[in-house]
C-alpha cells in the first residue's frame, strides 16, 4: 500500500482571481501537466470561494468528468448542451464533457453570501460520447465516509461518473479529530 500524503490547506496552492478564490491540491492554475501532477485517477481538487455574482465565465471540456460538491451557497450551472440549474449547498453535480462542452458556473448575484465549492476532475473511462449532467443531495451526516460520485459496478454513489477505477468519498469530522483508513476497499475508516 502507498503511502498517504496529507496536503494541509495552509500548503496547497493559493490563486486568487477576480471574484474567486481556490486552494488547489495539485498544481492546477497555469500551464500544468494534470497528469504528471495527479493522485491516482484524481486529476484536480480545488477548495473554492466564489463571491456573489463571479464565477467561472465560460469555457470548453472535452473527456474529463467534472464532480462539485457544493459546501455552502449555491452554483448556477448551464452549459452548451442545454442543461442548466442550480446546485445548493449539501448537494453535488456531475457533468461529463464527452465530446465536447461549454459551460459557467456562477455564483448567483442574489444571494449575498460567499459560495463554497470542492472541484474534482476524473478522466473518463473511454474518450467521446454525448455530454452529460446530473445532480443530487449528498447526506453527510456525520455518521462516517459518504460515497459521493463513482463509476464501480455494484456502488451506489450520490451521482455515477464515468470512470470506473473511481470512487470520491467524504465525511464530516469534528475539529481535531484523527482520521484513519483500516480498509481502502470498503471505506470503514475511523
Amino acid at each position: 500500500m502507498s503511502e498517504t500524503r496529507i496536503v494541509p490547506s495552509a500548503d496547497r496552492t493559493h490563486w486568487r482571481g477576480e471574484g474567486l478564490y481556490t486552494r488547489q491540491s495539485m498544481p492546477f492554475t497555469g500551464n500544468f501537466d494534470l497528469g504528471e501532477n495527479a493522485h491516482g485517477q484524481l486529476l484536480v481538487h480545488n477548495d473554492d470561494l466564489i463571491d456573489p455574482g463571479s464565477g467561472v465565465d465560460r469555457h470548453f471540456h472535452r473527456d474529463v468528468e467534472i464532480v462539485t460538491w457544493v459546501i455552502a451557497g449555491e452554483v448556477h450551472h448551464d452549459d452548451s448542451s442545454g442543461d442548466s440549474g442550480v446546485v445548493r449547498g449539501g448537494q453535488v453535480q456531475a457533468m461529463s464533457a464527452g465530446n465536447g462542452v461549454t459551460h459557467r458556473e456562477q455564483n448567483p448575484r442574489s444571494t449575498r453570501t460567499v459560495t463554497r465549492v470542492l472541484q474534482m476532475w476524473l478522466p473518463p473511462d473511454a474518450p467521446g460520447g454525448a455530454p452529460e449532467y446530473r445532480t443530487a443531495d449528498v447526506p453527510i451526516d456525520g455518521r462516517g465516509l459518504v460515497l459521493v460520485a463513482s463509476g464501480i459496478a455494484g456502488r451506489e454513489p450520490a451521482v455515477v461518473v464515468r470512470n470506473d477505477a473511481a470512487a470520491l468519498w467524504a465525511a464530516r469530522l469534528p475539529a481535531g479529530s484523527p482520521w484513519r483508513c483500516r480498509q481502502r476497499r470498503t471505506g470503514t475508516c475511523t
